[in-house]
């Protein structure tokens, strides 16, 4: 584990980042105490994949309640046109 004074690391956070990414733990230190450590993700790539599939699975979820919603007010209503929801989107925007 290294330390570094967080004047320096702001001055070379790039190689310190670097250094973190290849395994070494960092502690930034504020007038000589621990203030803050830097460590690289493990997984970083499987973190960004798993943010990547829980956005996917929200907007599955979103799609799919359009559609019951949908499904819902034409079994109520009856149909509606797209001209008709245009339509009503303008008035709206008024």
């Amino acid at each position: 584990m290294k330390s570094v004074p967080i004047g320096e690391f702001k001055d070379n956070a790039s190689a310190w980042i670097a250094a973190a990414e290849a395994g070494e733990e960092i502690v930034v230190t504020r007038h000589g105490k621990p203030a803050a450590k830097l460590v690289a993700l493990d997984g970083g790539v499987a973190h960004a994949a798993a943010l990547e599939a829980e956005r996917r699975e929200r907007q599955r979820v979103a799609v799919h309640a359009l559609f019951e919603a949908g499904r819902e007010h034409r079994a109520k209503y009856g149909s509606v046109s797209s001209d008709q929801i245009i339509a009503w989107i303008k008035e709206d925007q008024r």
